[in-house]
């Protein structure tokens, strides 16, 4: 009788981290959607930077609607939670928008593997969104001003950069 377990199967987990099993590189799944512990950790780095553990994926190319649905949801909620522990650092962007000035928001997907670009404003659409309710403000106003970036990196989220000038670079 054989039994196919998964390389993530925690006794399999324990076997290679006590030695007793060895995997190539080449079979470590690398590129593969990674884990939950290896989602970036909430946090907030002054003076207007969050980053969130949110997947991203290019959802033009996602087929099943209910998938998306989700990840969409779960993408509002982080970034609403998010915010909102941390509202008092986002009064000054706030109360500047709605007194006509321009807020400049970048939003960077962290992730294993880089997004075709075409795809990437997609893939961080359900958090502007977010970000925009927590505003109060209308993302397609020309005093919202967001910009797309990705980065590569071993964990995988978003980065929100909040500035009332412009980026550079």
């Amino acid at each position: 009788m054989r039994i196919k377990l998964s390389i993530n199967h925690p006794q399999i987990q324990k076997a290679i981290a006590a030695g007793i099993v060895v995997i190539p590189d080449d079979k470590r799944g690398k590129g593969k959607r990674p884990s939950a512990r290896e989602f970036v950790v909430d946090r907030f780095l002054e003076p207007a930077t969050f980053e969130i553990p949110v997947e991203t994926v290019s959802e033009a190319n996602a087929r099943e609607w209910r998938g998306r649905s989700k990840r969409t949801g779960n993408a509002r909620v982080k970034v609403c939670r998010s915010v909102a522990k941390r509202i008092r650092h986002m009064v000054p962007f706030i109360e500047a928008y709605h007194a006509g000035r321009t807020v400049y928001i970048r939003f960077t997907r962290l992730g294993v593997r880089r997004l075709d670009p075409a795809n990437l404003g997609g893939s961080l659409k359900a958090s502007e969104d977010a970000l925009a309710l927590t505003f109060g403000a209308n993302d397609g106003d020309l005093n919202w001003q967001a910009t797309f970036a990705q980065e590569i990196v071993e964990k995988i989220g978003i980065r929100i950069e909040l500035s009332l000038k412009p980026f550079h670079g």
